[in-house]
């Protein structure tokens, strides 16, 4: 049973059981050999509805035949006369179920792994300001690119799981003495097996951690007799081990699968070449074997086996370029890295892995240009790659390149069909639903990633950051607790965890936060909530404080201050104009999208039209299929504009196509409750208010929220409903007791309170 997605298999074939059932037998397993009542199971199964006895005799009926149908070869629910039922099977936890402690390297502001499955603990780029265009990730996909240990079948009912393979890889042993050889065929072992929908290689950070509880050294290479027990503690199946020799002018390949936990050959192939590029096409023929041995069927094997070198300009040094240059990527060494890449792309100018890995170690030096090439030329060279690394490819070139969201969610969602077993593609999505303000489809997709890479830090990010914007604060806390138990810190999580303690109003764990900051590598994520936190207070002398520490420690590091435009639009809402406009004055210019589509917000808001449809005009020429471009941050600029000119109506006319998205953040409905004030639409208006201040768990630190409260005081008086827009009013000064006298909304609160 999988109690966590409702399923039930035997012997890898799933039993089909409805929603009751399912709860009748969950219960019953959950208390294994006690006597259950019937008046208990009602209650268990049928919680506060009214449901005649009866039911509980037919649910059992059917329940004893469906199972016994499944190939139960006894009961396994006995009657215990006139007490109940009881359950008579032994039930045990599979402790692939639960994860081991893991240690996470520190995470700054990264992108994605290598492709080809390696875990490398990167991360989306930083949240550079929690506002309405930077919020979700900065619009990045967060690609982990990782499989995880556990093999458990999550795709939709109906489907029977395939009977997937936990492998745990040892070195290649090279005989050979030609150095060549090294790292390469480790690499090509592990692309060729993890194009497999059957099969799930155990990530170098699980053997890394998995290592380091043996009280081995944590980049041990891993012997045969090493990758058995690492294969062992990870609930695997088989370890799998290569060699390559010389003799008499041929190469004679091995590869070897055995079962480990009982020691026995799984599968054994070996074949011999003549010529060292002969090697790795060979050795792709030769996995194709194994993986066919250890029962993955023939149409599965043949359709995902794109050959590692393509035949037409296969170079054995560009995958040993290209293999040095993973391994850089691997320990954190980026601008290390692009070198090799570049020189494997010399080698080998269609070596569309390496173009995608160059991106990365581009992107991760922030480099964003060259980047965005690099991946474009990868993309036109997708067909080259096996299907895995087509679906990330897709996925980050329409992220990155396009901004078509459309397509972006159209990828993952076929990369979880085609390996429902891999957490990244879980994660991938998830991330990518929370982007567009889709929370509900965002937690389930971040739960299956969570089950499935338990290990994996950014799987506990994404799922929490989706609890926290469908307002399920307190689980949210305790996804990012389990990270933590579980060693899995640092990169985004002390920021998240800074969000949700402003969301719930706990001033107290924030300044800690700030304080526990200093030095770290996320200080300027903390800094940058603390100091909108401040703003949405009402509290701007305090967030200048705070912006202005953040802003050194950029020039520290020799880093543009991309919280410009944001704070910028902040300062306007809050009516100091001028200020926003000086700041804009000292706008760096940025490739970035993101950091675009913030500037141009920030020129609507101080009314400068023409510089929004020159950044508009640029955004378009460049990204013409933007999706969140289209339907949300162009027509939220043209409201923007169309207010400051008293036209309410063009307004809510412009953020028509924005409603599908207007859960993503707060701009929507607060513009719309503005349009709506202005129509003296106090219905209308309190509607579009209560939307945010009844989801504080989307902007925590957004002052949208506290204007929005000063909204709804103003829709309560147009409804002519005194005693509401008093109270309304009240709390807008409860929640600013502490603002700046001076502010003009603060101003402008007093007098029309004064005048109820």
């Amino acid at each position: 049973m999988d109690p966590t997605h409702r399923m039930l298999t035997h012997e890898g074939v799933e039993v089909a059981l409805s929603p009751t059932l399912f709860e009748a037998l969950l219960y019953f397993v959950e208390h294994p050999g006690r006597v259950v009542s019937k008046e208990e199971l009602l209650d268990a199964v049928w919680p506060g509805k009214v449901v005649a006895e009866a039911n509980v005799s037919q649910t059992i009926f059917t329940l004893r035949k469906a199972l016994a149908e499944a190939g139960a070869c006894e009961p396994l629910i006995e009657t215990a006369p006139r007490r109940g039922y009881r359950f008579a099977g032994a039930v045990r936890v599979r402790e692939r179920w639960i994860a081991s402690s893991r240690a996470e390297a520190p995470v700054g502001d990264r992108l994605v792994g290598p492709l080809g499955g390696q875990q490398t603990g990167e991360q989306a780029p930083r949240i550079w300001r929690v506002s309405a265009r930077s919020a979700l990730w900065s619009g990045a996909v967060l690609l982990v690119i990782a499989g995880g240990a556990v093999a458990l079948w999550l795709h939709g009912a109906g489907h029977a799981p395939p009977p997937a393979s936990v492998v745990a890889l040892a070195y290649f042993q090279n005989s050979t003495g030609e150095p060549i050889f090294d790292r390469t065929l480790d690499t090509a072992l592990r692309i060729d097996l993890e194009q497999s929908p059957f099969v799930t290689v155990i990530s170098p950070r699980q053997v890394s951690d998995t290592l380091t509880l043996m009280k081995q050294a944590s980049d041990a290479r891993l012997t045969p007799a090493l990758a058995a027990e690492v294969c062992v503690r990870n609930n695997g199946r088989a370890a799998i081990d290569g060699s390559i020799t010389r003799l008499d002018g041929e190469y004679l390949l091995t590869a070897t699968a055995t079962d480990c936990t009982d020691d026995h050959v799984l599968a054994a192939e070996k074949t011999q070449v003549v010529g060292r590029e002969a090697v790795i096409p060979a050795l792709d023929r030769l996995v194709g074997r194994i993986r066919a041995r250890l029962g993955e069927p023939e149409g599965s094997v043949a359709r995902f086996s794109v050959p590692l070198m393509n035949e037409k300009t296969a170079s054995l040094a560009a995958i040993k370029a290209y293999s040095e240059a993973l391994f850089l990527t691997r320990h954190g060494q980026y601008a290390e890295a692009i070198p090799l890449y570049q020189h494997a792309i010399e080698l080998d100018p269609n070596f569309a892995v390496a173009y995608y890995n160059m991106a990365v170690a581009y992107n991760n030096t922030y480099q964003r240009n060259a980047s965005v090439s690099a991946i474009d030329k990868a993309y036109h060279l997708r067909e080259t790659l096996g299907e895995p690394q087509k679906i990330l490819l897709d996925t980050l070139y329409n992220t990155y390149v396009t901004g078509n969201y459309i397509e972006v969610t159209r990828a993952e969602r076929i990369s979880t069909e085609i390996y429902p077993n891999k957490a990244n593609g879980w994660s991938n999505l998830s991330n990518s639903e929370n982007w567009l303000g889709r929370y509900s489809a965002a937690i389930d997709a971040g739960q299956h990633a969570v089950a499935l890479g338990p290990d994996q830090v950014t799987n506990y990010v994404v799922l929490a950051r989706a609890l926290m914007h469908a307002g399920r604060l307190d689980d949210a806390a305790a996804v990012l607790a389990r990270s933590a138990a579980k060693g899995l810190v640092g990169g985004q999580v002390p920021g998240l965890m800074v969000e949700i303690d402003i969301a719930r109003d706990d001033a107290a764990a924030v300044e800690r936060a700030s304080t526990a900051a200093n030095g770290q590598p996320y200080e300027t994520d903390v800094l940058q909530l603390a100091a909108a936190d401040a703003y949405r207070q009402g509290q701007v002398r305090r967030g200048d404080e705070i912006y202005a520490r953040a802003a050194s420690i950029f020039a520290s590091q020799g880093m543009a201050d991309y919280t410009v435009a944001s704070h910028a639009i902040d300062l306007a809402r809050l009516g100091l104009v001028d200020r926003a406009r000086s700041l804009l004055a000292h706008l760096p210019a940025s490739s970035d999208p993101t950091q675009n589509a913030n500037a141009s917000l920030a020129f609507a808001t101080i009314g400068e039209g023409g510089r929004v449809r020159t950044i508009l005009d640029g955004a378009f020429r460049e990204r013409p299929s933007d999706t969140v471009l289209n339907a949300v941050f162009a027509p939220e600029d043209r409201a923007v504009l169309a207010l400051r000119q008293g036209q309410w109506s063009v307004a809510v006319a412009e953020l028509q196509p924005a409603l599908a998205y207007e859960a993503r953040d707060y701009d929507i409905p607060y513009l719309r409750g503005r349009a709506y004030l202005a129509a003296k639409d106090g219905v209308g208006a309190a509607a579009e208010f209560h939307k945010i201040l009844d989801h504080p768990g989307i902007l925590p630190a957004d002052e949208q929220r506290a204007l929005a409260q000063l909204g709804l005081a103003r829709a309560f008086a147009l409804q002519r409903d005194i005693p509401a827009s008093r109270k309304a009013y009240e709390q807008f000064f409860a929640d600013w007791k502490n603002a700046d006298q001076d502010l003009p909304p603060l101003r402008a609160a007093k007098s029309e309170y004064a005048a109820l």
